[in-house]
């Protein structure tokens, strides 16, 4: 079924029929859709939520099909999100939900970033181990708790939820990493606002240089409030025909 959101943040099928944000858990707090299926061809990859906005592409991101996706060679080329709920002046969310489908290419080295807000978060594949790290930086691992789900060559969907008092990763709806504040105080905290980079980065930091990603994105969600593992799993269920998993 094919889908759209309108300006009054409803979901409407081409049936006409409208599923509210309360009952559809896509919607609740959505503030960045990037949907590859949307993009045409061209220009800026635009956002689907009601925020409005894109991702501008830089230094040659290809754009690849059966999956529609974007494709990232480990240099220079990124995307970036540009808009002012990502700016010191604008709305810094205490929680944070990021789902979005990756392709590693199986590439060593560390902390090859898939998305980041500077200062504030990012979260990044490493070999077949998933890291993150938030204000106060440190970074974390998925093999800190037996986990190394990434296959070189596979599609999976990676998710990092932040709150106050936890952060957690996962893969495929399966959880793979749960840092609560009795084990790591330290990292209690709100999202920390970019102080100087007004923008969010896909495949890189905030240069694109920096921390690269050798792989394919597809999907990305992010939403202002944490979902619960159910509601990432019915995130994963949305969008896993379209990658074979």
């Amino acid at each position: 079924m094919s889908q759209v959101i309108n300006y009054n943040g409803q979901l409407i099928n081409l049936n006409g029929g409208v599923i509210s944000a309360n009952d559809f858990p896509l919607l609740k707090g959505l503030t960045l859709w990037l949907d590859p299926d949307s993009y045409g061809g061209s220009g800026d990859w635009l956002d689907r939520s009601t925020i409005g906005g894109g991702a501008t592409l830089y230094n040659g991101s290809d754009f690849a099909s059966s999956p529609n996706h974007f494709t990232f060679d480990g240099g220079s080329d990124f995307l970036r999100v540009t808009r002012n709920d990502f700016t010191t002046t604008g709305t810094i969310y205490d929680e944070v939900t990021v789902n979005m489908f990756v392709r590693s290419d199986g590439a060593t080295g560390s902390a090859q970033n898939i998305i980041t807000l500077e200062q504030s978060f990012e979260v990044a594949i490493s070999g077949s181990r998933v890291d993150y790290a938030s204000y106060p930086w440190a970074w974390r691992y998925s093999s800190e708790f037996g986990n190394n789900p990434i296959v070189a060559d596979e599609w999976c969907m990676i998710s990092f939820v932040h709150t106050y008092s936890n952060r957690q990763l996962f893969h495929n709806g399966n959880l793979i990493y749960d840092n609560d504040s009795s084990a790591q105080s330290a990292d209690e905290g709100y999202l920390r606002p970019p102080n100087y980079y007004e923008y969010l980065t896909l495949a890189g930091r905030y240069t694109g240089t920096s921390s690269p990603f050798y792989g394919d994105i597809g999907h990305v969600y992010l939403h202002n409030r944490a979902m619960t593992q159910d509601e990432i799993q019915y995130m994963f269920n949305l969008d896993r025909d379209k990658y074979g998993i």
